[in-house]
């Protein structure tokens, strides 16, 4: 596989693959669960709330999701200890978005067990201390991806056009409003 000549380098220790990790497998099974069953257990209701006409729900861009698979096989065999890795500048925007429905899917997870007795919420890692603990990892970690973002923007902007790199940059954005809504919903829909 040829690497991107953008892509930086990057260090990620334990402590940030857990916070980038859980949500980047997420969004990986889901899209394979999505492939296989035609929906998958995150994804909007469309049926029973239809969005209103005109909104714009994103596009599916398969140049970006094979970007994302590609990130997750890089980023398995660091999952639990960390390490080095390099990233173009998609595939960064895509770990800051993994972490963010990292802690969307704890937020998902305790309230969904509202109805269990404190002390088991406690023992599962699912009360309001496991939310605040995790937003306290997950805010770090996303300011140094952001960092690495700048870093890798400056990059791909030495090697593609500026123009080139603001359609890239669309498509991304589509492509994520396609994901919040397809694969990672995690609002109750109200029926």
């Amino acid at each position: 596989m040829d690497t991107d000549p953008a892509a930086v380098k990057m260090r990620l220790s334990k402590t940030q693959m857990s916070v980038i990790w859980p949500g980047l497998n997420f969004l990986v099974l889901a899209l394979l669960s999505r492939e296989k069953f035609g929906t998958c257990e995150f994804a909007y209701s469309f049926r029973v709330c239809p969005l209103p006409r005109g909104f714009d729900d994103g596009t599916y861009r398969p140049a970006m999701t094979d970007r994302i698979r590609a990130l997750w096989i890089r980023m398995k065999h660091i999952a639990t200890t960390g390490g080095r890795v390099e990233m173009s500048a998609i595939e960064v925007r895509a770990a800051i978005y993994a972490a963010r429905v990292n802690l969307q899917l704890l937020r998902r997870n305790v309230h969904d067990a509202r109805r269990k007795d404190a002390k088991t919420k406690k023992t599962l890692g699912l009360d309001r201390t496991a939310i605040k603990k995790r937003k306290q990892q997950t805010g770090p970690v996303i300011k140094s991806l952001e960092r690495n973002m700048k870093r890798a923007t400056r990059s791909s902007l030495k090697f593609t056009p500026r123009s080139e790199f603001a359609e890239m940059s669309k498509e991304w954005q589509s492509h994520l409003r396609w994901m919040k809504f397809h694969l990672a919903y995690f609002k109750v829909v109200e029926g």
